[in-house]
Parts: structure tokens; C-alpha cells; sequence
């Protein structure tokens, strides 16, 4: 999970990174939610 997550960051820092993108935004908050399904013990990331 941790190399998962670790993976969405470096996504998410490289999309930011982009021309186009940096200069559209004007602010940006970032969060990540992690659910657990309890029945087969998985674990789904959420990066908004």
C-alpha cells in the first residue's frame, strides 16, 4: 500500500509540474482517503 501511495504522489507532483496545468491553477489542496473492506481484508487509495 505504502509504494502505492508513494507512486499517486510522484504522479500528482509531475502533473503539477506541466506548463499548462501550473499556470491554470490558482490554488490547490490535496488529500488522500484510504478504505478498508473488511470482508477480503483490501485496501482501496483515494488521492484528491
Amino acid at each position: 500500500m505504502e509504494k502505492r501511495l508513494k507512486a499517486m504522489a510522484q504522479g500528482l507532483n509531475r502533473l503539477m509540474k506541466y506548463k499548462k496545468v501550473s499556470q491554470n491553477m490558482i490554488d490547490f489542496m490535496r488529500s488522500t482517503e484510504v478504505t478498508a473492506n473488511k470482508k477480503d481484508s483490501s485496501y482501496n487509495q483515494h488521492m484528491r
